[in-house]
This record gives structure tokens, C-alpha cells and sequence, in this order.
């Protein structure tokens, strides 16, 4: 542990230890005396070589993991603004890091290997897909949790796929583990971490690393000239895929992670690191937490009820929904605490299911087809939140899909002769995401979950400096495909209502020294937007107007561009029409409206369930709205006096989000 630097607090946390300090950050054990946690806090070095450098790649991190890519990444509780600059806050988890138990002279138990390449490799997919490369998958970036489950941490050296990897003259990798295209600074790729991994295997598995040298010029030329010496002991079948793995092409290793994995498995006899060999020492390695046995019941019961619903399925099809329920229950039992997407994507749908069932909504759809608005009347509830988990259900083949109108599936009308209960609906859910536990009622009643936020905005402000970060990708997309459309005069003046952090505003501003940004929002909300505005130099250029968007006093043809970013799921569907009217007041004839939001296309045969799910989640955390079709916008803009000209899909960390641009006539 550090000892160089003392600090009491960072924000409200009371600072228990300096855990870790690096060349660009220190890590603290802090105490969260509000909810009596504690909690690994990361800020950037003021001190760094680079201080400007080390709090971009901070918040970097801060941006991917706070996308909860997968249940291994250490995953992000909020961005906190301190007197020590931006800090990252997320779980503490006691644990080891990678270094303590690989290069020590004994391989490990192959359970060790098998668990990281599944993991990490997982992992590492994910990042893939969404267009990083990691840049630093060493064994101190890699830490054994309870259980000797592994989490990636540490994603300050990353990069776009693609782009080249240093920086300057200095290379943010850790020598022992770089692939040899990143020494000769090439683009990166997938290959690129997978050869990392493929390092922490072989070391796993042989005892020592593959290459070692003291100086990083020696490793260097090691990792691009040399070949690993193989011990003979060492099983045929497992040499060639860690040969595989550290083949100096990139192109000659694995596409992918679960490719690395799926090779290893084989080569192992099918060692899953969950069911690990007696024989072997694990134990010396791994403390097996103890089980909360009401935790597991609970899911256990959850996926008892479930079952019932397979009474009338083939032998097929039960053994793939008892695949999944079963999948569901070791997921959340292992990692819901880290991933509430696994929990999201595999009960989420159950929970809609038992949400109806508790209205007796499933009972009409079984004795279907029925539309939402006469399941409403019949049932007593509200539709908006009704239509979304319909919706979400169609797309899971739970119900049958008829323009408006819905029922049940054959297999499941048979089955539901078993009643499924009503009130218990919350206990087994809650045991594997709160969240989906408050469904039922919002089902029942259209009131959101979450508790409604103070004036001034202060839950907001607390999480703005995330969905910055969030967003931030997303609204570089869009400010990109305004320029190249030309659709915005130089010298632009923006409205930004219900601004948040302005990330949109700002971003689309930013690169034309001549913008403004009028931004719209609660008062602490706007003293983040100021912050951020004053460090992109734009200070001079933005106007803060503290006021509740629904009712601030808005000049009338002022603007070249109005923008209303992830705002209108807050509002009703009587509130929506009357907000895009007054932003459309707000601009000059020729402007443009900007509406960016989760926003499906209510013809689409089967949207995707990532999206309907993100729906469903945001309307159970708002009061008044919910999420509204591409055909309801483009109603109330027409009505507005616009006429939309583009409906463009942005990228966003969270999910694709759609702006939906309309010019005023």
C-alpha cells in the first residue's frame, strides 16, 4: 500500500487506506457512512506526468464501465466531482490480484486457467463488440474476487479498435503482456488483448511467463522475435492452443474470446472451473464464500413457478427453457450484484409475465387475442406501462402479436390451467434484481419506483457526470452528421432543454468557435454543465437559465437548433406535444428541433428486446411518461409546424439511441 500521499475524505466517503498508486492514479478504500459501505474510490494523479492526459483516461474508464459491459468488469456507482479532481466510484471487492498467484515456479490448477480465459475472455468479447480494445489485460489489471471469480479492472489504457496505440512516445501497456503489433505500434484489434490473455494462461498453466527480461526493450524484441519454451510435460492439445494464442499474427490466433475459451475447454477434458477436479488444490487458491441459502431458495422458487408454464412443451423445448432458467438462477446467484444486464435480459421477461398474472391480465390473454387498451379497461390498470411489457413479450414469443392485439401462445394457454400466484411475484425477483421487483406495481398502478427528485435537481447532478460520459460517444455521432449535412449555419445559436451536462449541446458546438449554447435545467444541475462547458473553453459561450424546462420562459425565434435529449420519456403523452411546441417556438424558421430518446417504431413486426427492455426500464422510472413511437413524434412535430427530415440511430453506451431531426417551415 501507497503511503506517500494522506487524505481524509473524498467527497462524503471517509478514506480508510491508499490501496494502490500508480503513475497516472491512486485507488482508496473509502467508507460510505450513508448506506454503511465501503467502496474503491479512483482519482486521477494530479501530480501524473501528464495531469490533462491522466484525467481523460480516467474518465474513459469511467465511461466504460459505466456501460456494465459484462458481469466481470468492475462496474462504476457514480462519477464524483471532488476537491481531487473527477473519482470513480464503485464496490470494493476483497480480493488478490492476478500477480499473486501466476509466475510463481507451479502452474496453477487448471480450474484457474479455464475460469480466466471463460471470464476474462467473455469479457473482453464484450469490449469488442462495442469497438475498445482494453490495451492492458496483465495480471495486475486482472483481480480474484471471492469465490476466485475474476474482475477486469483498470481501463486507462484503451482504445478505439482500430487506432494506433501509443500515445506520444509512451506506451500505457504493461510490457510483460504486450502483443507484438502493439510494440510495432500497428492498429489495434481483438487479437491484440487475446494475446494478453493468452500470456496469463501460459503462466497460469506453465508456472512462469513466457517471456521475461528486466528491461522493456528486451521484452519487446522477446515478444516479437522469440518463441515460448515449451515444458514437455506439457499436454499436446493444451500447447497448441496457447501456441494459438501467442502467434505472432494476429490474424493466425482466435477471432474471439469464447473461441480461446471453447479451445481450452477441449484441451482441458471439459474442466469447467465451477466443477473443478478434486485432485486438484484449488482450495489453496480459492475461498468459497459462504451461501445465502434465502437467496438461493428464492430463486430456486422463482424458477419452480416458472416451470409450470412447460407442461405442455415438447421434450425439446423444456430442456432448452430448463437450460435457461437455470442459466438465469447461477447468474444472478454469482453475478447480479455486478451485472444487473444478465439479470435484466434473462428475468425481465419472467417478471412481466408474473406482473400480468397478478392483474389478471394473463387470464384475458389467454382466452385471447385482446388489444392493450381493452386488457386496461378490463383489468383496471394503466396502458402505457401495459403496452411496453406486451411488447416485450412479443418479443420473447411469450404472446402472439396481431397488429394491436395479443394472446397467449398455444403451448402456454394449455399450460396455464395452474394458477402461478399472485403477491409473491416481488420476493424470488428481488432476490435477483431489485429493479424488476417493483414491476407488479407499476403495472397495477403507471407510478414509477423511484422517488421523485428535489427542485434543484440534486439526484440528477449526482449522476450527470456518468451519463456525460454515456452519452458523450453518442452525441459526437450526432455533431459529426449535423456537419456533414451542413444543416447548421456557422455561428449557430443552440437550445439545450433539460440540458443535464449540455454533453449534446456542447459537443455539437464545440469544434465552431463562434456557437452558443443556452442550456436549460435545474440549478445544480447546470453548475455540472458549467464545469464542463469552462473546461472545453467554452465558457465565454454558454448561457446557464436555472429553471424547470417545463416552464421556462423561452424567447421565441431566437435559435438555430433546439435540442431536448432524453427528456420527453419524463413526460406524459399530453405533456410531450406542448414541450416540442415550445422548442419549436424557440427557433427560427428553417431550424432544426433535435429529439434524441429511446424511440421504437410501433410497425415493426419484433423490435429488438434490448430496446424494448431499455423502454420498460425507463418507464418504470418516471412519473409521467414512458417511451413513445417514431409515429407519435413525428405527429406532434408535424402538429408543431415541422416537418422531420432525418430519424438517425446513435450508438450510445447504454444502448441506440434515435434523434429524430424535424425543420420548422
Amino acid at each position: 500500500m501507497g503511503t506517500g500521499h494522506q487524505i481524509a475524505r473524498l467527497g462524503r466517503f471517509r478514506v480508510l487506506a491508499l490501496v494502490h498508486e500508480g503513475e497516472q492514479s491512486r485507488v482508496y478504500r473509502c467508507h460510505d457512512p450513508t448506506l454503511a459501505r465501503e467502496l474503491a474510490v479512483k482519482v486521477a494523479r494530479p501530480d501524473a506526468p501528464n495531469p490533462a492526459h491522466a484525467r481523460r483516461r480516467l474518465l474513459l474508464e469511467a465511461r466504460l464501465r459505466a456501460a456494465n459491459l459484462h458481469p466481470v468488469v468492475l462496474p462504476l456507482y457514480r462519477l464524483l466531482r471532488t476537491v481531487a479532481g473527477p473519482a470513480l466510484v464503485g464496490p470494493w471487492v476483497p480480493g488478490t490480484p492476478l500477480t499473486a498467484h501466476l509466475g510463481q515456479g507451479q502452474p496453477a490448477p487448471a480450474s484457474l486457467a479455464l475460469t480466466l480465459a471463460e471470464e476474462i475472455g467473455g469479457a473482453l468479447d464484450a469490449l469488442h463488440a462495442a469497438g475498445w480494445w482494453h490495451g492492458d489485460v496483465s495480471p495486475a489489471n486482472v483481480l480474484l474476487g471471492a469465490g476466485g471469480r475474476p474482475l477486469l479492472i483498470d481501463f486507462g489504457a484503451a482504445r478505439r479498435l482500430g487506432q494506433r496505440p501509443f500515445d506520444g512516445r509512451v506506451l500505457f501497456t504493461t510490457p510483460l503482456v504486450t502483443a507484438p503489433e502493439v510494440w510495432a505500434n500497428r492498429p489495434v484489434r481483438p487479437q491484440s488483448d487475446l494475446y494478453s490473455l493468452a500470456v496469463l494462461l501460459y503462466a497460469a498453466l506453465v508456472g512462469r511467463y513466457p517471456f521475461a527480461a528486466d528491461a522493456p526493450e528486451r521484452l519487446r524484441d522477446c515478444h516479437i522475435r522469440e518463441e515460448p519454451v515449451w515444458p514437455a510435460a506439457l499436454d499436446p492439445a493444451v500447447r497448441a492452443v496457447l501456441a494459438r494464442g501467442l502467434a505472432k499474427e494476429p490474424a493466425a490466433r482466435f477471432a474471439s474470446g469464447a473461441e480461446l475459451a471453447a479451445a481450452l475447454r477441449v484441451a482441458l477434458g471439459g474442466l469447467s472451473p465451477y466443477k473443478a477436479d478434486a485432485a486438484e488444490t484449488a482450495s489453496a487458491f480459492f475461498t468459497t464464500p459462504a451461501r445465502s441459502h434465502g437467496s438461493d431458495d428464492a430463486l430456486s422458487t422463482a424458477a419452480a413457478r416458472l416451470e409450470q408454464f412447460a407442461a405442455a412443451l415438447d421434450e425439446s423445448e423444456r430442456v432448452a427453457l430448463g437450460a435457461l432458467l437455470e442459466t438465469a438462477r447461477l447468474a444472478a446467484a454469482r453475478a447480479f450484484a455486478a451485472s444487473a444486464r444478465v439479470a435484466m435480459r434473462l428475468l425481465a421477461p419472467a417478471a412481466a409475465l408474473l406482473a400480468l398474472e397478478s392483474s389478471g391480465a394473463v387470464w384475458q390473454l389467454a382466452h385471447g387475442p385482446v388489444s392493450a387498451d381493452e386488457l386496461a379497461v378490463r383489468c383496471g390498470i394503466p396502458v402505457q406501462p401495459l403496452r411496453r411489457v406486451l411488447a416485450v413479450l412479443a418479443a420473447v414469443d411469450v404472446l402472439v402479436r396481431d397488429g394491436d392485439r395479443y394472446a397467449l401462445t398455444p403451448p402456454l394457454v394449455s399450460a396455464y390451467s395452474t394458477p402461478l400466484g399472485s403477491g409473491a411475484t416481488a420476493g424470488p425477483i428481488a432476490q435477483a434484481a431489485t429493479f424488476w421487483a417493483h414491476l407488479p406495481r407499476w403495472v397495477q398502478t403507471g407510478m414509477p419506483y423511484l422517488h421523485m427528485d428535489r427542485p434543484d435537481g440534486a439526484a440528477y447532478a449526482e449522476v450527470a457526470d456518468v451519463l456525460d460520459a454515456l452519452h458523450a460517444e453518442a452525441a459526437a455521432e450526432l455533431a459529426g452528421r449535423l456537419r456533414a449535412a451542413g444543416l447548421l449555419p456557422p455561428g449557430a445559436a443552440i437550445l439545450d432543454i433539460g440540458a443535464g451536462s449540455a454533453v449534446w449541446s456542447r459537443t455539437v458546438a464545440v469544434s465552431d468557435p463562434e456557437a452558443t449554447v443556452t442550456a436549460v435545467d435545474r440549478s445544480l444541475v447546470l453548475e455540472v454543465a458549467r464545469a464542463y462547458a469552462a473546461a472545453a473553453g467554452m465558457a465565454a459561450r454558454f448561457t446557464a437559465l436555472a429553471a424547470d424546462w417545463r416552464d421556462a420562459s423561452l424567447p421565441e425565434r431566437a435559435y438555430d437548433l433546439t435540442i431536448l435529449a432524453n427528456i420527453c420519456h419524463l413526460e406524459d403523452e399530453h405533456e410531450v406535444p406542448r414541450l416540442l411546441g415550445r422548442a419549436v417556438a424557440a427557433i427560427r424558421p428553417g431550424g432544426l428541433v433535435a429529439v434524441v430518446d429511446t424511440i421504437p417504431d410501433e410497425h415493426a413486426q419484433k423490435p429488438p428486446l434490448d430496446a424494448l427492455l431499455q423502454a420498460l426500464q425507463l418507464g418504470m422510472r418516471t412519473v409521467g411518461g414512458g417511451v413513445y413511437t417514431l409515429q407519435q413524434y413525428r405527429a406532434w412535430l408535424e402538429g408543431a409546424g415541422c416537418r422531420v427530415i432525418a430519424a438517425w440511430p446513435l450508438q450510445a453506451s447504454g444502448g441506440i439511441l434515435t434523434t429524430l431531426l424535424a425543420q420548422r417551415a
